[in-house]
């Protein structure tokens, strides 16, 4: 017998004795059972039936301050588009109200002009 296929079966002993030494522990521990077959299964049915990751119908509000062609095209996009119902507003003060209605929260925003509306804290 060589030297190379001695090697491989005593790796395949090892890896048997292991497989078995495992199996053995998971039997005798019952939270093991619960985490090695219960949860799993539980997870499985929760994402493959419970959980939607498809984005379809989203609300956004979309300012439209430009006129140009190529912002009227952007806006078309999102208006036209399966995955959003949007929203499209020219000026910037008539979603102030419902945005802050809707994040109770102050968050750093990219307008650090109009973020104090909902707590008074000036960004930037």
């Amino acid at each position: 017998m060589s030297l190379v296929a001695a090697a491989r079966r005593g790796r395949a002993r090892r890896l048997r004795a292991l497989v078995v030494k495992e199996t053995i522990q998971v039997f005798r521990d019952p939270s093991s059972i619960l985490i090695a077959f219960v949860l799993p299964l539980i997870l499985l049915f929760l994402f493959g039936y419970g959980v939607s990751l498809d984005a379809n119908r989203v609300a956004i509000g979309l300012v439209l301050e430009d006129r140009s062609p190529e912002a009227q095209e952007l806006a078309a996009g999102f208006t036209h588009s399966r995955f959003f119902r949007t929203t499209v507003v020219r000026d910037r003060r008539l979603v102030e109200e419902a945005l802050v209605a809707l994040w109770p929260r102050c968050r750093p925003c990219s307008l650090p002009a109009t973020c104090g509306a909902c707590c008074g804290r000036r960004w930037g």
